[in-house]
């Protein structure tokens, strides 16, 4: 993303209160448990590695949807 990276942009959206319900998905290339502790503090509810199956991530996402509602607009 061009001026913001991942974690900037995690932390924009959790300071917002109108987008605290979206479900946020770090998806990295660095797979190492302290990237995964780190995605967790800007807010992301998930990590997952590259390259990530896409019946994995349709599964992350499915769960997601059950777990926290959409964001109303």
């Amino acid at each position: 993303m061009p001026g913001v990276d991942g974690c900037q942009f995690a932390r924009r959206v959790r300071a917002r209160t109108d987008l605290r319900g979206l479900y946020l998905v770090a998806l990295t290339g660095r797979p190492q448990d302290s990237d995964t502790l780190g995605s967790a503090q800007p807010g992301f509810d998930r990590h997952l590695a590259k390259p990530v199956r896409l019946a994995h991530l349709t599964a992350v996402l499915a769960s997601a949807r059950a777990q926290k509602p959409l964001v109303s607009r």
